[in-house]
């Protein structure tokens, strides 16, 4: 079974190469075919449910497709029209009142309606998703296809409690662990590939060497496990040590980490304002080598600007993420907060203008 399993999987990848990789009409294409037969494999499973009739079949099979490709340049929540959902409903329920004999009630119609819905609306997603960029497709698809294929062979090979035996007889707790921490790792690390970031590479690196360092106890040093995601960025892309936001992030972090010892002492007041001094000090020659001049006034605003990130920006983002209704609302503090940094950068009077250094000087 195992074996039937991974050859299905890579049948199934290379037939799906070209689709995903072109893209446009072709990919919708798949997307559709997808689309009918997996409406064909649930419409015949006949433990889930009675035979549906055939009109209301085709029926539903035509307002999935309608969603499918339902304005699938825009968001479902912008985009989708409420004609198809109006199409629908009425096209499913309808027929209930002329079948008798219960060969097809309401309660066929809602579960035929949900059916379409969940299909529907995830396969049109993965459309609106590969015409964003085909970049952002791989990694989102990648988190799934690594999560599950990693539950499974951790079950297989060290699964031994049953997470839930009336649902799922083989699903293991085991497996659910070990597919969680690799499908959480490996995507991290793709996602770090298809969209490089000097800082956040930097973050990702030093916190999984973090936690390898916490669960073996190996008592490795902070300032060492900086040195070695150092090394290990270099090993990978030796030309980002000409990325700016690789000098800032690695310079500022290493002085947060000497500091470590005396910012555990402060309370959290005293810690913002702290590493906005020092995370400023430490900056200048790079600012100045680079920009030829200096804001004294950037300081007062990080320590404006951090608490509000922290404490309403942030628990925001990840609220709108789930509940896309607030969209607005992150929209006009992201708003607020790019006027005021405008608005500062253009004020002359805390500008220091310097000549371009020597690098000598710099060092």
């Amino acid at each position: 079974m195992m074996k039937i399993r991974i050859i299905s999987a890579i049948v199934a990848i290379i037939i799906a190469i070209p689709f995903v990789y072109f893209g446009g009409y072709l990919f919708k294409l798949g997307i559709g075919l997808i689309a009918i037969w997996v409406f064909k494999e649930i419409m015949d499973l006949k433990k889930t449910h009675k035979k549906i009739p055939y009109i209301p079949m085709i029926l539903g099979l035509t307002s999935l497709l309608l969603i499918v490709f339902a304005n699938t340049n825009y968001s479902f929540y912008s985009g989708m029209s409420y004609i198809y959902l109006v199409f629908l409903c009425l096209s499913l329920i309808i027929p209930s009142l002329f079948y008798e004999n219960d060969k097809y009630t309401i309660k066929d119609a809602f579960h035929l309606i949900g059916l379409v819905l969940f299909i529907g609306l995830g396969l049109n997603s993965l459309i609106l998703v590969r015409n964003i960029d085909l970049k952002l497709f791989l990694y989102l698809v990648s988190i799934p296809m690594i999560t599950d294929s990693f539950a499974l062979f951790g079950g297989k090979f060290f699964g031994k409690n049953k997470m839930c035996p009336t649902i799922s007889a083989k699903k293991t707790w085991e497996g659910a662990l070990i597919g969680t921490i690799l499908g959480t790792i490996i995507p991290s690390i793709l996602y770090l590939i298809l969209f490089p970031s000097a800082s956040l590479f930097r973050c990702a690196i030093m916190s999984i060497l973090f936690s390898i360092d916490f669960i073996f106890k190996l008592k490795i040093k902070k300032i060492d496990i900086l040195f070695l995601t150092l090394l290990f960025s270099i090993i990978i892309n030796p030309f980002i040590i000409y990325d700016l936001g690789y000098i800032y992030s690695y310079i500022v972090t290493f002085f947060l980490i000497l500091s470590s010892n005396k910012l555990k002492k402060m309370n959290r007041l005293s810690k913002i304002i702290y590493i906005s001094i020092l995370s400023f000090i430490v900056s200048i020659p790079i600012t100045i080598y680079n920009s030829y001049e200096v804001n004294i006034i950037s300081v007062l605003l990080n320590i404006f600007l951090v608490p509000i990130i922290s404490i309403i920006i942030l628990p925001l983002t990840i609220v709108t993420f789930i509940f896309p209704i607030f969209d607005n609302v992150l929209f006009l503090f992201t708003s607020l907060l790019e006027s005021i940094s405008l608005f500062i950068s253009k004020i002359d009077i805390t500008k220091i203008i310097f000549p371009k250094p020597s690098i000598i000087i710099i060092v």
